[in-house]
């Protein structure tokens, strides 16, 4: 350093540009960024471009002189007009952000071109990436993959991950999974962390030349995630949840969607709030899960939303506030989420909600429009209430479609609704045929109470002769299998048995009137 001085005090400028490189770095002399700045401002005055480069980043960064992207730009067209590569992309990069100068993504790409041209990595992947879209400039899709392999075979890793997304896709050159496999590992190897999540998804799909293999696959994932990226501590968290390779570890994946939450994955913060909802690797605790399905809903995503206005229905984890949860219902189901629009209709329906926050017709068109976005709760309810015209206003043949709809994915209660539909020619024609045997493949299931109630309505059916031939034997054994399955039946029905002849039944306690729950 002393002989940079004794030199750089002779005016000599290379000894000058040295000297203010040690006093950046710290090199030989205690660092100090102004005489640092002061050193190269002389080198750079007697044009020397290292200098004069060196100086520029100074001015945008501030060090050892007041900020000032204009003087910035000015030394790096100093530089560049002595053709010094690295200028040639910081210029490219202030034009690209309109910084130190106006816009201008024509100009960007013309400097980021001479940078490329003389070998800087940085400058050919820019260029590149201006290339495949046609950010202000026209596209050239084959000029792009060139640079871009250029500056992914000199070890560039973002050009190798983009690459890999390529041949992946077949954008730009054929597809091929064995050569995105290749530079997506080379990615991997220099430990990008977006690269090695997905490499780790290659290895859950078995992608390229690749086996699948969940372990190889959760371990890529958890050196992505140790990294700091967030979509790889989500689906570490979801791998170790599910057991993906290994027994399901609930604190382990706690711990990896906490990090994600923490940097606001939204999928992360529903995951936790989830979590502690149900105190699932961590202790219960339902006013946190409140609070991470907040900051979730307060980022837009209709799953939190729907989740935090269940939260105000419930009263868990925050006071019950209907008003509260129709807010947060009301954006979910903006967003199109059926589960949010039967949720909402609900407050009408079940929770007898102020019309103020809902009103009958918008609570029956939210129904409708959940049970037709394939929400099979929403299906469920206007089923029934639709057939006998409880709740909402009666529309019977409507009602048997959506009954239909669910009974032919095995719902038992839809099934019964449409035995007894068909039974007594609700919505339908009259075929007691097939409403008895609707009827009956309930009751066999024994599944409390819809088998019981079943068995009831078939025992009704044979004692009154309604719907099918009157047969007292046969309707007083559905009778005795509907008590057995717990069915309640009111007192005044015995006269009416013995009535139509059938033996008194005793040793049965009823209080209950006959009565089919329609929610």
């Amino acid at each position: 350093v002393e002989w940079y001085r004794k030199a750089a005090d002779q005016g000599y400028v290379l000894a000058q540009a040295q000297l203010g490189v040690c006093y950046s770095l710290g090199e030989g002399v205690t660092q100090n960024l102004a005489m640092a700045a002061s050193w190269l401002r002389k080198a750079a005055d007697l044009g020397d471009p290292d200098a004069q480069y060196n100086l520029a980043i100074a001015y945008r960064s501030g060090s050892g002189v007041k900020q000032n992207d204009q003087f910035a730009f000015q030394w790096l067209l100093k530089a560049a007009a002595q053709n010094h590569a690295e200028s040639f992309d910081d210029l490219g990069d202030m034009y690209f952000n309109g910084v130190g100068t106006p816009r201008d993504i024509s100009e960007a790409a013309k400097w980021f071109r001479k940078a490329a041209d003389q070998g800087v990595l940085e400058a050919q992947f820019k260029l590149a990436a201006l290339l495949s879209g046609g950010v202000g400039i026209p596209p050239q899709p084959a000029e792009s993959v060139r640079l871009y392999t250029l500056a992914a075979s000199q070890g560039h890793p973002w050009a190798q991950l983009v690459l890999a997304g390529l041949y992946a896709q077949g954008d730009g050159v054929p597809k091929d999974m064995v050569e995105s496999e290749k530079w997506l590992r080379m990615a991997a190897v220099q430990g990008l962390s977006v690269a090695l999540y997905n490499l780790g998804c290659y290895y859950k799909r078995g992608d390229g030349n690749l086996p699948k293999d969940p372990a190889i696959a959760v371990q890529l994932w958890e050196m992505a995630a140790q990294k700091g990226y967030g979509m790889a501590q989500l689906i570490s968290g979801a791998a170790r949840k599910m057991g993906l390779s290994a027994a399901p570890d609930l604190v382990r994946a706690v711990a990896w969607f906490k990090l994600a939450a923490d940097q606001g994955k939204v999928e992360a913060q529903i995951e936790l709030g989830t979590c502690f909802m149900h105190g699932e690797g961590i202790e219960k605790d339902p006013v946190k899960a409140a609070n991470w399905f907040r900051r979730a809903a307060l980022q837009g995503d209709k799953i939190a939303q729907l989740m935090l206005g269940t939260c105000y229905v419930d009263g868990c984890g925050v006071e019950k506030d209907l008003s509260k949860a129709s807010k947060w219902l009301s954006k979910a189901a903006a967003q199109g989420c059926p589960q949010a629009k039967c949720e909402l209709a609900t407050l009408y329906f079940l929770h007898n909600c102020d019309e103020s926050v809902i009103n009958a017709p918008t609570a029956l068109r939210l129904m409708k429009e959940s049970a037709d976005e394939g929400w099979v709760l929403a299906t469920s309810f206007l089923g029934p209430n639709l057939l006998m015209g409880t709740k909402v206003p009666g529309d019977p043949v409507l009602g048997v479609k959506y009954l239909r709809q669910i009974a032919q994915k095995g719902d038992l209660t839809a099934k019964y609704w449409l035995g007894f539909a068909h039974l007594h020619g609700i919505g339908v024609a009259p075929d007691p045929v097939v409403g008895v045997r609707l009827l009956q493949e309930v009751a066999d299931q024994k599944a409390r109470p819809v088998s019981a109630n079943a068995m009831a309505t078939l025992s009704m059916a044979f004692l009154s002769g309604k719907g099918v031939p009157e047969d007292i034997a046969v309707g007083t054994n559905w009778l005795r299998q509907a008590l057995a399955e717990g069915w309640p039946v009111a007192p005044d029905f015995m006269p009416f048995l013995e009535k139509h002849g059938g033996e008194t039944l005793t040793g049965f306690h009823v209080e209950l009137a006959v009565e089919v729950e329609l929610d």
